[in-house]
């Protein structure tokens, strides 16, 4: 073998080498991706099931919650605490929108957490905090917010059974 034809078949090697190195980190890339997909939905979980778990640490506040508007017996402590329960459970979901909007969130997780939202905005004591708390949050976010709340309105408008029910009437 001549030193020219070493040259090449070791510059042959050598690019082969870089091949298999190059799809060596695809896989590595994508199973990380795997794992981070996996690790935010992990977690978006535990989020959720925190904010689940005020609601049941609190039966005084699941009750206030239930009863929508609350009554005036309310106190300006229990209000706050209300307040902060949403604030809570909607930066939850602003993140999860903004997971969805990056291509983070897997689109099952995201319908699921798309209805949980729609049962929400039901609740007329949710819409009106929204329509004074929705100036802290991220303009995408409440515009999808919004939307999603005027198509609850049109397609539940008060005057029908089911819908005076949800709106308390």
């Amino acid at each position: 073998m001549t030193l020219e034809q070493f040259a090449t078949f070791t510059t042959i090697l050598a690019s082969l080498a870089v091949i298999v190195s190059l799809i060596f980190v695809g896989i590595q890339l994508r199973q990380n991706s795997v794992a981070t997909r996996m690790m935010t939905a992990q977690l978006n979980t535990q989020i959720m099931i925190e904010n689940f778990g005020r609601l049941i640490d609190h039966p005084d506040i699941a009750e206030i919650f239930a009863t929508s508007p609350p009554s005036d017996t309310v106190s300006p402590g229990d209000r706050l605490r209300i307040g902060n329960i949403f604030a809570a459970t909607f930066r939850h979901m602003e993140m999860l929108h903004m997971h969805q909007r990056y291509g983070i969130h897997e689109k099952e997780m995201w319908q699921a957490s798309e209805a949980r939202l729609k049962e929400r905005i039901a609740l007329p004591i949710i819409r009106a905090w929204w329509e004074t708390s929705k100036h802290s949050y991220s303009p995408s976010f409440v515009t999808y917010v919004d939307t999603q709340i005027g198509e609850w309105l049109h397609n539940n408008p008060p005057g029908t059974k089911e819908a005076d029910i949800i709106w308390g009437l």
